[in-house]
């Protein structure tokens, strides 16, 4: 990697008002989000759960943050400005870590939660997801990936 690469360009978190502590003892949590509104809103929902989040909105961006640093969950819309979900699940894979996948869909049906999973990925939420819910999800992958 070359390491004048410059960093991707990122939603500022910190300029967001959030309530919360960090109490997870882990990463920070991946988002991948082609829609600003989008990355704050899932970032939001992570932050209060009390992880951090780091935002970015292609798959070339996630790809250079994962040489950056280990994350301990992803969480990626399923389609993206340069590909689909596949390619996130993909680049958490080459990480020793093997960050689990949670995909966000605007599509709610039990045939693409099947492929989503079978190709891979965590577990797939409906966006936008409830707070429980997408805090449920990412608990769970922590919890279950990391014994």
């Amino acid at each position: 990697m070359d390491s004048r690469r410059p960093a991707p360009k990122c939603q500022e978190i910190s300029s967001l008002t959030f309530t919360g502590a960090n109490m997870l003892p882990t990463s920070p949590v991946l988002i991948v989000s082609g829609e600003q509104d989008h990355r704050a809103q899932l970032a939001a929902h992570v932050f209060n759960f009390g992880l951090d989040p780091v935002c970015c909105e292609t798959i070339a961006d996630a790809r250079v943050l994962a040489e950056r640093q280990p994350f301990s969950a992803a969480v990626s819309e399923d389609l993206l400005p340069d590909g689909d979900f596949r390619a996130v699940i993909n680049e958490m894979r080459r990480h020793p870590a093997h960050s689990p996948v949670v995909v966000v869909s605007r599509r709610d049906d039990w045939d693409f939660y099947l492929s989503a999973v079978r190709m891979g990925a965590f577990d797939s939420v409906a966006f936008p997801p409830t707070p429980g819910e997408l805090e449920r999800v990412l608990w769970t992958a922590l919890t279950e990936t990391k014994r």
